[in-house]
């Protein structure tokens, strides 16, 4: 249908391609949307230093005023904070999607698409190794 217009396949001699891809649980209409909304015209570079931008801003949150000597094992634990931290703000993760009739998510419980906030992903073996050592 016209709606489904952007979906293609198609085979290329070409060394490059850029490819943009939107994602929804709720349906391709929906993902259409959301590419529109988070992409739209935006070229690689500028989704790449927005993206770093936003992480930036989040890891900055917590600052380490006293890492110790500058020696490689200090510099070794402030990667594995970080990196933790990074792995910790991941999680949750939310489902709900941003749509004309409101915030939406499918549900797993019963299938369907509801109303309000919708997260996922927090499991045992991600707390264990990410939070914990925090």
């Amino acid at each position: 249908s016209e709606a489904y217009a952007r979906e293609c396949c198609f085979v290329s001699k070409a060394l490059k391609a850029q490819v943009k891809i939107g994602t929804s649980l709720i349906s391709q209409a929906q993902a259409l949307r959301s590419l529109d909304a988070e992409v739209g015209t935006k070229s690689f570079k500028a989704l790449v230093d927005a993206g770093k931008a936003l992480w930036r801003r989040e890891l900055r949150r917590v600052e380490v005023l006293d890492a110790g000597p500058p020696t490689s094992a200090t510099f070794r634990r402030l990667e594995v904070f970080y990196t933790c931290l990074y792995r910790v703000l991941l999680f949750p993760r939310r489902l709900d999607e941003e749509t004309p009739e409101g915030l939406m998510h499918w549900s797993p419980y019963n299938g369907r698409v509801v109303a309000g906030v919708g997260v996922t992903d927090n499991g045992f073996w991600d707390t264990f190794r990410t939070v914990y050592p925090l």
